[in-house]
């Protein structure tokens, strides 16, 4: 039974490091996932984080009425750290449309008191949220407000996570710095 046992452990060992578990690269780190941004191009991303575990196309943007190709490339996977870049590819040349960086760990950092969390109101600074609270564990890009018909690109900084105290930042970047636009702070 022993020797029975340590084969499979040894079995298991050798194919989680083959291909099991798969985490983010030691890349992503906060500095360089701070720096992403739309519009950049595949080289860049390539540059900063290294070839992706899994590549994907398909059309995007169908329900906004306007489709566009677009290709996604993934680094790790769930239930694990994991981050997707989705480019827009419809001109030849992959350029960055979204992307959603998210990294597991579990409550809100101490930071979050709420004398800190009443100083957080719409239109402050990105910055500002940073000296409140510290650098953001999940960061994310898109276009809100299709269904508005007036799109703007968004950026969400999200802290703690779901099942546990959790807080999210969405700022608007209108070609200067980010903006506040609004936000959650959910405390059990």
């Amino acid at each position: 039974m022993g020797n029975r046992f340590a084969c499979c452990a040894a079995v298991c060992t050798f194919a989680l490091s083959i291909g099991g578990c798969t985490t983010l690269p030691t890349s992503f780190t906060t500095g360089n996932v701070m720096s992403v941004h739309q519009g950049m191009g595949s080289e860049e991303i390539l540059r900063m984080f290294g070839t992706p575990n899994n590549v994907s196309q398909a059309v995007c943007g169908a329900s906004t009425g306007k489709p566009w190709t677009c290709t996604t490339w993934a680094y790790g996977e769930f239930p694990y750290d994991r981050a997707n870049f989705t480019f827009n590819s419809d001109n030849g040349s992959l350029i960055l449309n979204n992307f959603d960086v998210h990294r597991n760990g579990g409550t809100l950092p101490s930071s979050f008191t709420t004398e800190n969390v009443m100083k957080v109101h719409q239109g402050i600074g990105s910055d500002e949220i940073v000296k409140l609270f510290g650098m953001p564990k999940n960061v994310s890009q898109a276009v809100c407000g299709a269904s508005t018909g007036r799109t703007w690109t968004c950026t969400t900084w999200e802290y703690g996570e779901f099942a546990y105290d959790r807080a999210s930042f969405t700022f608007a970047a209108d070609g200067g710095p980010l903006v506040l636009n609004n936000f959650d702070v959910h405390r059990k």
